[in-house]
């Protein structure tokens, strides 16, 4: 299998059943067991897929009001100098 092109769920299945098929001899009307024995195969090395995480409601932000004018700052006192 390539990285570039993956096979497909349905692909992997039939080349596993086939693969079944041979081992057994070719034998004639195993064809639904050996599919269905290939996919359990093939599903049970398939990645799960990732948890979805479920939704949580979040609370409304604060409305806040608008204001037309800057807060003031407090001016700061400069350091002393050691010395």
């Amino acid at each position: 299998m390539s990285d570039q092109h993956p096979e497909d769920r349905d692909t992997r299945v039939a080349r596993r059943a086939y693969e079944k098929w041979e081992a057994e001899g070719r034998p004639d009307g195993r064809h639904d067991a050996h599919w269905h024995d290939a996919a359990a195969e093939v599903d049970a090395h398939q990645p799960a897929p990732a948890a979805e995480k479920p939704k949580t409601k979040r609370a409304p932000k604060k409305a806040t009001a608008p204001t037309d004018e800057a807060k003031p700052t407090r001016a700061r006192k400069p350091k002393p100098t050691a010395g």
